[in-house]
């Protein structure tokens, strides 16, 4: 399969988005879902084939569609990023906004899929994190983070969130 966005003209707008499969095999496309009022767009596959994330801005919430048994589970964002899958498909790392006072910033969000599905902040003490990647053997999740304070400067830093532990690590130091 392979998954794409697909724009509907709409007058004086840039139109609406759909997330639509088509099959490789057959030639055959149709939309994930039949409804024109549920919007997705940059969609992604899991690693296994098993999920399908897609953004709805409709509903500002990343959907994370099961290709296997259907259903889907919904984590509320603001950002428009689906973020990015574990090597394995079992969670999802992706961004939403926070207020900070009167500052809103990215903040990472990580949740686990399947029935007993659940998002929690990648961490407690997060200042402007953002851009996350998964390792291959699914053990770190690497990302950009740029203090509030501004004491290293402007520029982000690369760190390490160690998955099993939830440490976090700083890589760089480069203001």
């Amino acid at each position: 399969l392979l998954a794409y966005e697909r724009r509907t003209a709409t007058r004086g707008g840039q139109g609406r988005s759909h997330v639509w499969l088509y099959d490789l095999e057959h030639g055959d496309d149709a939309p994930v879902y039949a409804d024109e009022e549920v919007l997705g767009s940059a969609p992604l596959f899991s690693p296994d084939g098993s999920w399908l994330a897609m953004y709805d801005a409709a509903a500002r919430a990343i959907r994370v569609v099961s290709l296997e048994g259907g259903g889907a589970t919904y984590l509320p964002s603001q950002m428009g990023d689906v973020g990015a899958f574990s090597p394995d498909g079992s969670a999802l790392v992706y961004a939403d906004i926070r207020a900070v006072g009167r500052q809103y910033l990215p903040e990472l969000w990580l949740a686990t899929l399947g029935p007993d599905a659940r998002s929690d902040p990648l961490r407690q003490d997060a200042q402007e994190d953002r851009a996350a990647a998964w390792s291959p053997d699914g053990r770190w999740i690497a990302f950009a983070s740029r203090r509030l304070d501004r004491t290293e400067g402007w520029g982000s830093q690369l760190m390490l969130y160690d998955v099993e532990t939830g440490g976090v690590q700083q890589a760089t130091r480069d203001a």
